[in-house]
């Protein structure tokens, strides 16, 4: 899936001039982020993959937070109200 993700992305810059890329899965991100400054796009990165933001890559932002952002908040949640 990865490599499908940088061919079609690819396609999409080049002919179309796409300024930003919406990624849903670490494996496609991390395919692009080899070429995308280059390219001069975006990664819109859908994924809590601490991995992703810690490249450097000034073009790709990472929506969601990562996975140790949600346990803390989910838990403290429950203790309150399921005492």
């Amino acid at each position: 899936m990865p490599n499908e993700t940088a061919v079609n992305t690819k396609r999409l810059v080049q002919e179309h001039h796409t300024p930003i890329i919406f990624t849903p899965h670490s494996g496609g991100v991390m395919a692009l982020e080899v070429f995308n400054p280059t390219d001069n796009f975006i990664i819109a990165a859908y994924t809590s993959e601490r991995k992703i933001t810690q490249t450097g890559n000034k073009l790709t932002v990472r929506i969601p937070p990562r996975y140790d952002g949600y346990i803390p908040t989910f838990t403290n949640n429950a203790h309150e109200e399921f005492r």
